[in-house]
């Protein structure tokens, strides 16, 4: 049964048992480090990238080859033919939602322009965006959904997706090989026709296709930014070559914290907590309460857990608010009787759902915000995906000879106070003029 840590009944032994589930959410692995270090490498130097990218494909997933490891127009059609309207239907409507909400984020970036001056803040979005859509424990046509819209909003030109095709156990021992997840191949095609931008697919997963993104090879583009989760090994791949290329944000188990009052229905509750559980044996769901009946109540519902999941039953809503801001949640599900009345406490949460009638899986699909939310406790920096995600940000200057006269003592005075002697001259060779 899940455990319940009390603050009325133990104080100093909260606080502990709070501290050691933040800490303990930071672990390495560092097997997992080396092995994708050598992926990394071997990819990186090989002369032929392709072969040793495909040798890692054959090895973990099924056998390419150049001609065979892009996805086929035949490929798409087939899953097309293998879903049936309604599941089509809803990832039209996915889509749908998912593009209305992201096209309000466009703005104009900050710029002061006079007669012949320029002071500007300019906005450009990344060439090539690589997407990772897994294909192991489960396969997410959400994934699709929630990192292709924004990419094309912003205007990136070319998209490349890597998922693996598996086949299943049964499809292995007939030598069969594996068709990848229709409702992916679906999603893809459906957001690249939405959005008028093609996206290509690679049947490849794992380290090597991020690392394959990140260099290139003979058949796969290389790549400017790469988002989207996966396992262990693609989160340390995408670590270790950040910098190389650009990354989204280093995702981890996926966890919910729930804060609740006397109010909240407790089989809710309950059920919003498993529902967390599906995605990962690390996932964590976490209750924290200043109402004791409903802890009590919403244990009896709860499967035995990980150890990263526990109650935890406060003095009162400020504590609540305190605790969550702690452990700065991934999904925050606020159900209390005023959810909108404390919202200007929560700092740190990637996503908030206010109220009985928005649980988490709302936002996991196509309500509209994006799900791509920051894990581990690091929504205490780190933000929800959005369409600037995939813009970089440049500053343009241009001064008339008044205005460069006028600020010319203070630039030079501080290059020379820095001891930069060229800088201060490029500056005095033009104000002698």
């Amino acid at each position: 049964m899940i455990e319940l840590i009390s603050q009325r009944e133990d104080e100093q032994n909260f606080e502990a048992r709070l501290n050691a589930l933040i800490s303990n959410r930071f672990g390495q692995d560092e097997d997992i480090s080396v092995s994708v270090k050598k992926i990394i490498d071997d990819i990186r130097t090989a002369k032929d990238r392709d072969q040793v990218v495909f040798s890692y494909a054959t090895k973990y997933d099924q056998e390419v080859r150049a001609v065979t490891v892009k996805a086929f127009p035949d490929e798409i059609k087939a899953a097309y033919q293998s879903i049936s309207p309604l599941k089509l239907k809803a990832i039209r409507d996915a889509i749908k939602g998912v593009r209305a909400f992201h096209l309000k984020q466009k703005k104009k970036a900050a710029k002061l322009k006079g007669k012949k001056s320029i002071l500007a803040l300019r906005e450009v979005p990344v060439e090539s965006v690589g997407i990772y859509v897994p294909g192991g424990r489960a396969a997410y046509p959400s994934t699709v959904i929630m990192n292709a819209i924004p990419a094309q909003i912003a205007g990136v030109k070319k998209i490349v997706m890597v998922t693996p095709f598996r086949p299943t156990e049964e499809e292995r021992k007939k030598g069969l090989k594996g068709k990848g997840n229709p409702y992916v191949l679906v999603a893809a095609n459906e957001v690249a026709l939405s959005g008028n931008v093609p996206i290509e697919i690679y049947k490849i997963g794992g380290a090597h296709a991020v690392a394959a993104l990140a260099f290139g090879s003979q058949s796969i583009p290389k790549v400017d930014l790469i988002i989207g989760p996966g396992s262990a090994f693609v989160t340390e791949a995408k670590k270790q070559l950040s910098g190389i290329v650009g990354i989204d944000k280093l995702a981890g188990p996926s966890d919910v914290v729930v804060l609740a009052d006397k109010t909240a229905n407790p089989i809710s509750v309950a059920v919003d907590m498993k529902s967390q559980m599906e995605h990962d044996p690390n996932a964590s769901a976490i209750l924290v309460t200043p109402d004791r009946a409903l802890a009590d109540k919403v244990m009896e519902d709860l499967p035995s857990v990980t150890s990263l999941s526990k109650i935890f039953v406060v003095k009162d809503m400020a504590e609540g608010i305190r605790v969550v801001n702690r452990l700065a949640p991934e999904h925050l599900e606020v159900i209390i009787k005023n959810p909108t009345g404390i919202l200007d406490k929560i700092v740190n949460a990637g996503a908030i759902f206010l109220g009985e009638y928005t649980p988490v899986a709302m936002g996991d699909y196509g309500v509209g915000p994006n799900h791509v939310l920051p894990t581990g406790g690091t929504a205490r920096f780190s933000s929800v995906l959005t369409v600037s995600d995939f813009m970089k940000r440049q500053s343009v200057m241009m001064l008339t000879k008044e205005q460069f006269k006028k600020k010319a003592f203070m630039v030079e005075t501080f290059a020379n106070m820095e001891g930069f002697a060229a800088h201060a001259n490029s500056v005095a060779i033009r104000a002698k003029d």
